[in-house]
């Protein structure tokens, strides 16, 4: 994710408090988005690799690395490099996730089905902490 992406949270967080009255009854409409990332800790794929996950509970199976021209596009709310992956959205709302990454050259699982602990970093309020939305930006590590 870019690092302009990961600084609008903390500039709406910056610039909102004097525009927001939720402590009497009126919310501002800022919105924000929940993000959870997960790096493989020491282990590397420099190729492309099948990487299975199940945010949410929904198993989602993709390519990552792969610069083919023919690649299906991964999800608008995936991205994935060497050293993880991070989703954003409703998808990153949640507090477990399995993790599987199978370099597609090999065919053998460098992380089989681990089951990745996500912990809560920041929770972002761009309303106020009486207004909606909370979003959670939360990270983990494969064990």
């Amino acid at each position: 994710m870019s690092r302009l992406a990961r600084l609008i949270p903390a500039l709406i967080l910056i610039l909102l408090p004097s525009l927001s009255s939720c402590g009497g009854g009126v919310c501002t409409t800022a919105s924000c988005d929940s993000t959870l990332v997960v790096d493989y800790g020491a282990i590397v794929v420099n190729e492309p690799y099948a990487l299975t996950i199940n945010p949410n509970g929904q198993p989602v199976s993709v390519t990552c690395l792969d610069n083919a021209p023919d690649a299906e596009p991964l999800p608008e709310w995936l991205e994935c490099d060497a050293g993880g992956f991070e989703i954003t959205g409703e998808m990153a709302e949640t507090s477990t996730i399995s993790v599987a990454v199978v370099p597609l050259s090999t065919q053998e699982a460098v992380i089989a089905n681990a089951l990745v602990t996500t912990l809560v970093d920041e929770i972002l309020q761009p309303n106020g902490p009486d207004c909606e939305p909370a979003c959670y930006q939360r990270s983990g590590s494969v064990p």
